[in-house]
């Protein structure tokens, strides 16, 4: 019998996936979470690098039903990181990233540089891919999703950094290729493209299984010991410098009601290259989260924060500095936009105002809140929080579920695979010879 789909904890139309074997490193086993735990249930360390969200990925889909192919709605591969756990340095590695100078500032260390040039090179050969997905074909290319570690643009990215030029990506497999972006902001017309907004993987993690501890932190709906708090660096984007300096003293100003926690000592790679002080550090603000109302979230070197998620997840409202149109595309499926759960679950400022009006205190505008406004918020977050949470196990409406919902409507929306990717119809030697599945220049446009 025909495995049936079966709907979300919101309702959405889950589909059937079928994953292809994929050799990302487990993060949500029992021993992974013991080694990674700071804060005592849902506390942990997180792989950060590019790829650490596709491992999650990939393990809580491997916790769903698996459909044969013949029933699958989509079809999801994972492009294996190349780097350590998986693929061990060499010399010549060694060697690749010492010439690469030093690390730049803005959390992208050389190691990740390498990780993508490789996987420049792996897209680029044809033969490679369709060796990942055996079963694409014209029919099933629609249903295909090809998870990469970081963007195709970071390839043309790189490749001036380098100049060097990689070799050109075959048109199907831009086709295939999902973008899961953290980084920026991203309209949800993009799903379109296969390019969407998703939440950073938090430290903030939950299973069902663990109802009968207690409930998950945003759930929490105990007053709180402090009103505002601000966890995080200085550092980021000139006007991300000059606001955070700003806050932090507008905090100092009002020691009655605001905590904070600034260091630059946080870990941004993955749990195992944590040090003690940036365990330690983490641990504190999730624990500044948890006991406070409101939690501020300047941008830094991108708009969206990881701490934002992490303020979510802990039962905090987020003060925001984002315009109507970067709000409107934070998280559009997870947060909803505008006139979606974020909006009444959120706080949003003027970054100008906050940044160039000596009067504008943003601690003493948060006292002034009603409230009956602030409770309404926080049964917001408690209410819908989970579609931002990466679950550990089957974890329905999760940040997964709420992508899947998502692409499998947006792609059967679709009437047609874009024409550069139809087959050739020029000639009747074209038309045979297009009938041949491993004919790849027919249906892909050619070369």
């Amino acid at each position: 019998m025909p495995m049936a789909r079966r709907r979300d904890a919101d309702g959405g139309l889950v589909p059937k996936v079928y994953l292809y074997p994929t050799p990302l490193r487990a993060r949500s086993g029992q021993s992974e979470l013991d080694a990674t735990s700071i804060l005592k249930p849902y506390g942990f360390l997180v792989d950060a690098a590019a790829y650490g969200i596709q491992g999650v990925l990939a393990e809580r889909l491997r916790s769903m039903p698996q459909p044969p192919p013949w029933e699958a709605d989509l079809f999801v591969a994972f492009l294996p990181p190349y780097g350590p756990p998986l693929t061990p340095w060499t010399d010549e590695d060694r060697a690749a990233i010492t010439r690469l100078g030093p690390d730049r500032e803005d959390y992208i260390p050389n190691t990740m540089r390498l990780a993508t040039q490789i996987m420049c090179r792996q897209l680029s050969n044809s033969t490679f891919m369709r060796g990942m997905m055996p079963h694409i074909s014209r029919k099933t290319m629609r249903r295909h999703v090809l998870f990469i570690p970081t963007g195709i643009n970071g390839c043309s990215y790189e490749a001036r950094l380098l100049g060097t030029p990689f070799p050109p990506i075959q048109r199907w497999v831009r086709f295939i290729t999902f973008t899961a972006d953290t980084d920026n902001l991203v309209s949800r017309e993009e799903l379109a493209s296969r390019h969407v907004s998703m939440p950073y993987l938090s430290s903030v993690r939950w299973s069902l299984d663990w109802k009968g501890e207690q409930q998950p932190p945003w759930r929490d709906l105990s007053s709180r010991q402090h009103l505002v708090c601000f966890t995080g660096s200085l550092r980021g984007q000139p006007h991300s410098i000059q606001l955070r300096t700003k806050l932090t003293r507008q905090c100092d100003a009002a020691p009655d009601v605001c905590v904070e926690h600034v260091t630059s000592n946080f870990p941004v790679t993955s749990p195992e290259d944590a040090s003690k002080s940036q365990r330690r550090n983490m641990r504190m603000a999730l624990k500044l989260k948890r006991k406070s109302t409101f939690c501020l979230e300047p941008p830094g070197f991108s708009p969206p924060r990881k701490s934002s998620i992490d303020s979510l997840l802990s039962g905090c409202i987020p003060v925001f500095f984002y315009d109507d149109n970067e709000f409107d595309t934070l998280w559009p499926f997870h947060f909803g936009g505008l006139h979606g759960w974020g909006a009444n679950a959120s706080v949003r400022l003027p970054m100008d105002a906050a940044l160039n009006r000596a009067d504008y205190d943003v601690v003493q505008l948060l006292r002034r809140i009603p409230e009956a406004r602030v409770n309404a918020m926080r049964e917001t977050i408690a209410l819908n929080a989970h579609r931002l949470v990466y679950g550990i196990g089957q974890y329905p409406g999760d940040a997964l579920e709420t992508l899947l919902v998502a692409l499998h409507a947006t792609l059967n929306a679709r009437p047609r695979a874009p024409a550069a990717l139809q087959p050739y119809t020029r000639s009747a030697t074209t038309r045979s010879t297009c009938t041949r599945f491993w004919s790849w220049r027919c249906w892909t446009g050619g070369w």
